[in-house]
């Protein structure tokens, strides 16, 4: 499978639309109850350091999950639950590092700064412990999530640039939206959205590569 095969594959585009929708929508509804809410910090908080983490790990997820096998080149797998059909818990493990990552890694001086990168790291992640499953229940020990030394070092460069091409493309539009609807706050909102959104063709890049590991 190609790299267009498996970005326009059923796998991959379920996933891409379902990450959009959810990308796009949380920030609506988080700025309606911002409104809604004003004044009220206990609701800011459990937002900000709670809800909002606990929604993109959830997207996260979910778009791994369902762009598998696409994701690796694969035209045909096992369906995960028989990749961890012998692994209890794996899937809420799973989903409980992830998770763990949005709630601490803010904490970091780094994604301080780069709050943006936590998304990737999470995504990337969860390919690679999906890949290890796979390559688990194949039986095929020689492969490994690391992707190489091109690879390594195209990937933080992807991710920069989307990063940078959806911050300045969203500062844009959410600003046309701001004036279009008489609101504020859709310039930062936007941003944020396609940030995450953008992200997702450098964690298809990093799982295809993992893929040519292996015969599929």
């Amino acid at each position: 499978m190609t790299p267009l095969d498996a970005l326009f594959s059923s796998d991959v585009l379920g996933a891409l639309v379902i990450f959009t929708v959810g990308v796009f929508v949380e920030p609506v509804i988080a700025h309606r109850m911002d409104g809604a809410f004003a004044g009220n910090h206990a609701f800011h908080w459990s937002w900000d350091y709670f809800f909002e983490p606990l929604t993109r790990t959830l997207l996260v997820f979910s778009f791994v999950l369902i762009a598998y096998p696409a994701l690796f080149g694969a035209r045909d797998a096992p369906a995960i639950g028989q990749l961890v059909a012998e692994q209890e818990h794996a899937l809420g493990n799973l989903f409980g590092i992830l998770f763990a990552l949005s709630l601490f890694m803010p904490a970091s001086g780094f994604f301080q700064r780069h709050s943006g990168a936590i998304l990737p790291f999470q995504a990337l992640l969860a390919t690679a412990m999906v890949f290890s499953w796979y390559t688990d229940y194949l039986g095929i020990a020689s492969a490994s999530p690391w992707p190489g030394i091109h690879a390594a070092g195209a990937i933080p460069l992807m991710a920069y640039l989307a990063h940078r091409i959806a911050h300045e493309t969203g500062v844009v539009l959410g600003s046309r939206v701001d004036e279009l609807f008489s609101a504020t706050g859709y310039n930062r909102l936007i941003p944020n959205a396609l940030a995450a959104l953008l992200q997702l063709p450098v964690v298809v890049y990093y799982g295809l590569i993992l893929g040519r590991q292996i015969s599929i």
